[in-house]
């Protein structure tokens, strides 16, 4: 088994890692959604909404803390990724 190692031990090499999540809603009635999904360090990513299949605009509202924000989506009835 190999030795673990660390990405700052000595050495210019970076660390990284690809983690990804997705979330869906089934949708009953529209209705605006305000979603708290972001990546700490987001490096230009973005969040996607699909509605049955095709792309939801959202709108990125920013919080009073540095970095902080949501995102709104007004859904109408379906399923929600």
């Amino acid at each position: 088994m190999p030795e673990p190692t660390s990405p700052n031990h000595g050495g210019s090499a970076r660390a990284s890692a690809t983690v990804g999540a997705q979330v869906s809603f089934t949708v009953h009635e529209p209705a605006r959604m305000a979603l708290q999904i972001v990546a700490a360090n987001d490096d230009g990513r973005q969040l996607t909404a699909w509605l049955d299949g095709a792309a939801l605009p959202l709108h990125a509202v920013l919080g009073p803390e540095p970095g902080s924000r949501q995102h709104l989506v007004d859904a109408p009835p379906g399923e929600l990724v």
